[in-house]
């Protein structure tokens, strides 16, 4: 994750150096000032137009956010670019002499309120957790599924659920009959949970009978849930000419999807060669899904023992002989199958693979 820190005085820049120094693992940071008497120290990264493009375009770039200064000033900056809670950057504040840190914007979804706790305790600051499931110790349901690797298929559904969790009212999970899940795992998750919830396999389940959660994926024939939530197991490997648009690398990919019967929501990750990192039509296509952009090297992906599909010229230009096929199985990591091989046109090659999940009950 990369988290762009913005701060406003000396204090604050000293404590966004000695952020920068912490090492938190799997966190890149990023660092701005935007104190006009450190100008000339910060060189670069003095920020010279003002917060609120500086802000813009860190949600652009799904970047998580931590202002070190007032919290007036982050909530005046982020309040034109807060759209959706499943898609936001998480926003954090940490006052300047370190002492507390706020997340204030995508706690669960976002993940703003772990990398709280995560910075509160390499800092020594008290972390200044809000939502009101974390505080009465209830599950969240959105929390639940970010763990599990389920999308939230309808957004509105959390507050419903969530809303039945904090009025002290039982959840009933239903578990779709194609999802895997260990039976001693579930019956543990269900004793540790026995005052929050009910799970029910659909196999078990009163088809006629309407549950708060349905995990699995949705169709016309699911049951009745105020939330659904679905496995994102699906991976796009994509290559394309330089300057190919979101829409036209989309002209390829949904159809595709949707000749598969694969929802857009049920992707887990785009992939693509090294060589591809900077191409704006995937990172477009990546914020749009609202998931993750994944290159490696030709290297790494020339390493993947398999029948894959070769091209000269491509291996020419990228170093590889297949980018889409490769890329795609890259990342799930020994652990998936390719379910469609490599197609093409107009300049863009797809290929997608599905990686094995199960349910995990994690918490």
């Amino acid at each position: 994750m990369i988290l762009s820190v913005i701060c406003f005085t000396r204090n604050g820049y000293d404590r966004m150096n000695e952020l920068n120094q912490a090492g938190i693992k799997d966190l890149t940071v990023r660092r701005f000032c935007k104190c006009s008497q450190l100008r000339e120290e910060c060189g670069d990264i003095f920020v010279e137009g003002t917060v609120q493009d500086w802000t813009e375009k860190q949600f652009a770039e799904k970047n998580a956010i931590l202002f070190i200064g007032a919290t007036g000033i982050a909530v005046r900056s982020i309040a034109p670019f807060a759209e959706n809670k499943l898609s936001d950057s998480p926003v954090l504040v940490m006052d300047d002499h370190g002492r507390y840190i706020i997340p204030i914007l995508s706690g669960h979804v976002g993940g703003a309120n772990e990398l709280a706790s995560l910075i509160a305790e390499k800092m020594g600051a008290v972390p200044v957790i809000t939502t009101a499931t974390d505080i009465n110790g209830k599950i969240a349901a959105d929390v639940f599924a970010k763990k599990n690797h389920l999308t939230i298929v309808n957004k509105a559904g959390i507050a419903a659920v969530s809303s039945k969790v904090l009025t002290g009212e039982k959840l009933i999970f239903c578990i779709g009959k194609d999802v895997l899940f260990d039976e001693k795992e579930k019956e543990a998750f269900a004793k540790a949970h026995a005052d929050d919830l009910v799970i029910l396999p659909e196999t078990e389940a009163d088809p006629s009978a309407e549950f708060d959660i349905y995990i699995g994926r949705k169709t016309g024939a699911s049951p009745q849930a105020l939330l659904y939530l679905t496995p994102a197991k699906y991976v796009l490997g994509i290559g394309c000419r330089m300057g190919k648009t979101k829409e036209e690398i989309e002209s390829l990919a949904l159809p595709q999807l949707s000749k598969l019967g694969i929802a857009p929501e049920e992707v887990c990750a785009i992939t693509s060669v090294e060589h591809k990192r900077k191409e704006q039509g995937l990172i477009d296509l990546a914020r749009e899904l609202n998931v993750p952009f994944e290159t490696y090297s030709a290297e790494e992906l020339e390493s993947l023992e398999g029948d894959f599909s070769v091209s000269e010229f491509v291996k020419q230009t990228t170093g590889t002989g297949c980018v889409s096929e490769r890329a795609a199985m890259f990342y799930c990591e020994g652990n998936g199958e390719l379910i469609l091989r490599k197609v093409a046109d107009n300049g863009v090659t797809l290929a997608i693979a599905e990686k094995k999940w199960r349910l995990e009950f994690y918490e």
